[in-house]
């Protein structure tokens, strides 16, 4: 575990790994609030290796803290080529194979979870080749069964993965049907392999959460993945106002020459609340083109409501105005992902709102 320690600082936060989201200026903003190690969104080896421009546009420079690149592989040559591609472009401290996608997509490129669960032996080949490179770690879902899931993970590590991921959950739990994580089964995992770095993933939904999984699962650290769309400052005790916070990130996102597009994709969730009640500035901003648009949209908002009587309120404990947040947009009553750490009656009472 020394390079646990000693490249990375032994890191207690992690920002997932997400598609078009988890883009260097956001893994800089999450940074300054408490996030310790960051994964890129999903390198897709196949695009790589036909695609020349493809990797450049993700690694636009060196991030200023730990970082591991996430691939989506199945073919031992195309990984190699693809981990080639972004060592020459950008410092990273590992590589993760991505076992953990649900999606449709994944099934039909056969990576991700259907990898992990359809064809380990592909999944081990393509870590042994990275391993030959440097660090390479996988992030991984819950298969049907602990004895199944300890199995796979067992062959994963004696393939040369140096840490494991552990989502909560397996692939069938997705989107509407994700349900709550499943903190003990992280648990009894992570109990079977003591040797290695262990991140426990899935519903953590504000500061007090991370703490209890951590705790729970006696993981090394926790990941959180769409709760920092909703609150990059999910890990800090600090908790600045969602404007304040989607100023910062416009900044670094033009640092960092970030697409309009991507940034704009931020925007909608950090200020779901004011967007929500204000539709006029919505529509607007579904129509900006450009970083200076936006400037102008987040000083509209402020003569709209100077007093962030609209902003998703954000405690160390939770939201105190769930539906003014993106992330707990579409919970119900009955939904059984609501947050683990919140009581019935806190639930009952989010729920009037």
């Amino acid at each position: 575990m020394a390079w646990w320690s000693q490249r990375l600082g032994a890191p207690r936060s992690v920002l997932a790994p997400m598609v078009d989201q988890s883009e260097l200026a956001f893994r800089e903003l999450c940074r300054r609030y408490g996030v310790e190690l960051c994964y890129t969104p999903m390198v897709h080896a196949g695009i790589a290796s036909g695609d020349p421009g493809y990797v450049r546009r993700m690694f636009p420079r060196e991030d200023s803290g730990p970082v591991i690149a996430q691939l989506a592989a199945n073919d031992p040559r195309k990984a190699v080529a693809t981990a080639r591609q972004i060592a020459d472009l950008s410092r990273v401290d590992a590589y993760d194979l991505n076992l953990g996608c649900p999606q449709k997509i994944a099934r039909k490129g056969h990576y991700g979870a259907f990898l992990l669960e359809n064809d380990i032996d592909a999944a081990c080949a393509v870590v042994a080749s990275l391993a030959a490179l440097g660090v390479v770690t996988c992030k991984v879902r819950l298969l049907g069964s602990l004895e199944a899931s300890v199995r796979s993970y067992r062959k994963l590590v004696a393939s040369g993965a140096a840490a494991l991921c552990v989502h909560g959950r397996t692939r069938h739990q997705n989107k509407q049907l994700s349900g709550p994580a499943d903190w003990e089964a992280i648990r009894a995992v992570r109990s079977e392999f003591p040797e290695v770095p262990f991140i426990a993933n899935g519903g953590v939904s504000c500061l007090d959460d991370a703490t209890n999984l951590r705790l729970t699962t006696a993981a090394d650290a926790v990941m959180a993945a769409e709760a920092l769309l909703d609150n990059p400052a999910l890990f800090s005790s600090h908790q600045p106002t969602q404007r304040h916070l989607a100023r910062e990130y416009l900044d670094l996102a033009l640092a960092c020459d970030a697409r309009p597009g991507d940034a704009k994709g931020h925007l909608f969730k950090l200020l779901h609340g004011s967007l929500a009640e204000f539709t006029d500035v919505r529509t607007a901003l579904a129509l900006a083109t450009s970083f200076r648009d936006f400037e102008a949209l987040l000083d509209r908002l402020d003569r709209l409501d100077p007093d962030h009587r609209f902003d998703a309120c954000h405690t160390p404990s939770g939201v105190r105005v769930p539906a003014r947040s993106w992330y707990w947009r579409h919970r119900r009553e009955g939904d059984s992902s609501l947050a683990p750490t919140m009581r019935d009656e806190e639930k009952r009472e989010m729920l009037k709102i």
